[in-house]
């Protein structure tokens, strides 16, 4: 059975019929893993009603969040219908899909999404960041900004200019070991194709901002709350949030964080590139 290390959490997935893989993981494949600290298990289902019958803790246009003696459950909704579930239990989590995906590729998003990572990375001092994850000199950049904010914009610049690499196009497990803040690779990408197993000590957070002229200015603790509105957060757990919150606060005090006004033109990459590295 294969097991998975992903930022700092080893994991396996144990699927209910067959052996489908899930080709997303596979960069991600740890051969040496001494033990593992999460089991998934994988189930197909007709419909979620009997889940519905629960407590219900919390509900928007996208989950529900339910209550039972031993466990959380979340249904995920997409256009009024569940497509997913997740059961948390102190010692696994269930994950369930609907039986019509079984066969389908989007078997392989709905999966990994559904494991909810985020949630075991907390409990190892790591959240998830959206953000354009980019290794430049052996080290990370991390561009983060609403959708639409020019993430892969200032990404691609910093490919075609500074031959730097994409890690991952849409996120980035942030994190904090061995007295230094690393960025490690995820097998979620949203929907580019960028997902590198790759981890970077973090040169820089840059929190972008479209504009007609370039400005850098570094704010670290300023920049906490467009840093924290990026992360990958589980609101209805004030547990979770807490967490998050404290691991966020610590990142900003003790990463260089930068607010960047920029136009999405090459002399963009030079303006940065000259405040990150101009003791260099």
């Amino acid at each position: 059975m294969c097991m998975y290390k992903v930022g700092k959490i080893v994991f396996n997935i144990v699927e209910m019929e067959g052996n489908q893989s899930v080709e997303r993981l596979i960069p991600f494949v740890c051969n040496n893993a001494e033990e593992k600290e999460q089991s998934y298990y994988v189930y197909y289902c007709l419909d979620y009603n009997w889940m519905c019958t629960q407590t219900l803790l919390f509900c928007n246009n996208s989950i529900k969040v339910y209550k039972t003696d031993e466990s959380y459950i979340c249904v995920y909704m997409k256009n009024g219908r569940a497509y997913g579930a997740m059961e948390e239990f102190e010692t696994h989590v269930n994950v369930y899909l609907l039986e019509e995906y079984k066969k389908q590729e989007l078997h392989h998003y709905f999966l990994l999404d559904l494991l909810h990572l985020e949630r075991a990375l907390i409990k190892k001092q790591s959240f998830v960041l959206h953000c354009s994850y980019v290794a430049f000199n052996n080290e990370a950049i991390l561009f983060t900004a609403p959708s639409g904010g020019g993430k892969t914009t200032q990404a691609n610049l910093w490919v075609n200019h500074k031959r730097a690499r994409i890690i991952n196009g849409d996120k980035a497990i942030v994190g904090y070991e061995g007295g230094k803040w690393l960025a490690y690779g995820l097998p979620i990408s949203g929907s580019t194709s960028d997902y590198l197993n790759e981890t970077h000590i973090i040169r820089a957070i840059v929190i972008l901002e479209k504009s007609l002229q370039n400005q850098v200015q570094q704010v670290n603790e300023l920049g906490f709350s467009k840093i924290f509105s990026e992360v990958v957060m589980n609101i209805w757990d004030e547990g979770f949030c807490e967490k998050a919150m404290n691991l966020v606060a610590n990142a900003c005090s003790e990463i260089s964080v930068y607010k960047f006004k920029c136009k999405k033109t090459e002399d963009a990459v030079d303006v940065l590139y000259n405040e990150l590295y101009n003791e260099e």
